[in-house]
């Protein structure tokens, strides 16, 4: 539990930075939220364990400068004194690619992140739809703290 408060933290401080930059730089905010998005397993399903008790993957999708796809993998380790983001190797990046593919899948179609329950179950249904996939619509909720 402890750990999932400091992701929910983390997440919160993520958007909150994210939107003072953008308020120095004079950029748009109000696309923030469509931008930065914490997904989590619903509670009537398991959650997979998938890196290990104190650390979580963080996959990024996005345009760069000559609007070229960039894919980058991040692991958070929250350690006893500080936390750690490290930047994992390419090699990675294949397997959260198609992990978190029916959210990848909705940002290149729509141009920004699931912003409700009805666009992220549509992601997942067009994620199984063509991959003859069976992952269950309401797999993910989407964290609104």
């Amino acid at each position: 539990r402890e750990v999932q408060l400091r992701l929910e933290y983390g997440y919160k401080s993520l958007l909150e930075m994210s939107r003072q930059i953008a308020a120095r730089e004079r950029l748009d905010a109000s696309r923030l939220p469509g931008r930065i998005a914490l997904y989590q397993v619903n509670g009537k399903y398991p959650a997979p364990f998938v890196s290990g008790i104190q650390t979580r993957m963080f996959y990024a999708t996005y345009r760069g400068p000559g609007q070229e796809l960039i894919k980058e993998a991040w692991e958070w380790v929250a350690g006893e004194e500080r936390d750690y983001f490290i930047q994992r190797a390419s090699e990675i990046i294949p397997l959260l690619t198609a992990q978190f593919a029916p959210v990848t899948g909705y940002w290149l179609a729509q141009g920004e992140l699931p912003k409700c329950a009805g666009a992220l179950e549509q992601s997942i249904g067009d994620f199984n739809r063509l991959y003859g996939a069976t992952l269950p619509p309401d797999l993910w909720q989407i964290f609104e703290g």
